[in-house]
């Protein structure tokens, strides 16, 4: 099996190959075949291809320069890109052909550097990216009511609930994960030197090997545990450590507690299926939810309708069923405004 910096330094050359103007099908077809063969490869073209869209591509940072010279420090960050460059970059994809080429000078030297100067260029813009922040590499977001499947290098897999966002990192000594917003799920691969860490907030959650998932909603953080243990650290306080079959709500003041039978759990994380489960949930509780995976927000205009009891199995981006059922079933008024949907007697 290849090495990281072996992966890394081909990723880098197939980029730097797919912005040329010899870039053909067959080389497609290689490329899609080299990255189809691991998730490692996945992951280490996405995590270049993005730190080269980030900076632009950064074209006419090589004219001018010996064939084989690669810019120091210094002059990457005296560079007035740096300074003045709009960002004006489309999220990040996998190739399904070459860029679109550009009329300049410099665009027109870059393409015609040799392939190992261009991913020499290439990795060393990423050695400065890690200088400002090895986290900013690997980030990936879902929009709303999107779900989506991260694989990460060391085998572990992240599944990202609606509009969410971690950033990831991984060194010698540890496994990083920064849960900015939304909820995730974490299948994370067994290797005890290097816990896997994820911060939500002031919350740390350290696991090994387990599979866990964690939800921050602004200052509280939840933990649902399915297999293995992980263990909750935060700041000036004991340090909690929770066991399969266990759902943690940090706030704040406190931490509670509670131990759940696996299907009450296994309903808990339904969204990784596309699915929200109710069993007598309150009506405001199911409607916050929906509101999680839907651009069209649902309002209780009415305060008494909020403890109405609502049981049922829904898909989490169909509003429209779900509304038709407090039509039909609770003899509830709902009417449309804007891109809202309002609930009342």
């Amino acid at each position: 099996m290849d090495s990281r910096l072996q992966i890394e330094a081909r990723a880098a050359e197939w980029i730097a190959r797919r912005d040329s103007d010899t870039w053909s099908e067959a080389e497609q077809a290689e490329l899609s075949a080299w990255l189809e063969a691991s998730p490692a490869h996945m992951v280490e073209f996405l995590r270049l291809e993005a730190a080269w869209e980030e900076t632009n591509r950064l074209q006419a940072m090589g004219s001018g320069l010996p064939s084989g010279v690669i810019p120091s420090l210094e002059q990457w960050r005296a560079s007035p890109f740096f300074r003045h460059a709009p960002r004006t970059t489309s999220p990040v994809h996998v190739p399904i052909g070459k860029s679109g080429a550009s009329s300049s000078a410099e665009t027109r030297s870059w393409r015609y550097m040799p392939y190992g100067f261009a991913a020499s260029l290439l990795l060393a813009l990423c050695a400065i990216l890690w200088h400002q922040g090895s986290l900013d590499r690997n980030r990936y977001t879902t929009p709303v009511g999107g779900i989506a499947s991260v694989p990460m290098e060391d085998g572990s897999t992240i599944t990202l609930s609606s509009n969410s966002q971690v950033r990831i990192a991984i060194t010698q000594t540890q496994r990083r994960v920064e849960l900015d917003q939304g909820e995730a799920f974490f299948d994370v691969a067994k290797d005890g030197a290097r816990p896997f860490v994820v911060d939500a907030g002031e919350r740390r959650i350290v696991a090994v090997g387990t599979q866990f998932s964690v939800r921050r909603d602004r200052d509280d953080v939840r933990v649902i545990v399915t297999e293995g243990t992980v263990r909750i650290e935060r700041p000036s306080t004991k340090d909690t450590v929770l066991a399969a079959g266990t759902v943690a709500l940090t706030r704040p003041e406190a931490i509670i507690v509670q131990t759940k039978p696996t299907p009450e759990l296994e309903e808990a994380l339904s969204w990784r299926f596309g699915y929200l489960v109710f069993h007598a949930t309150p009506l405001a509780a199911a409607v916050a939810e929906f509101n999680r995976y839907n651009p069209r927000r649902i309002i209780i205009e009415d305060p008494e309708l909020a403890t109405v009891p609502i049981s049922g199995n829904f898909r989490a981006t169909n509003v429209d069923a779900f509304v038709r059922l407090l039509r039909d079933g609770f003899a509830i008024r709902a009417h449309e405004n804007n891109d809202e949907i309002v609930l009342s007697h």
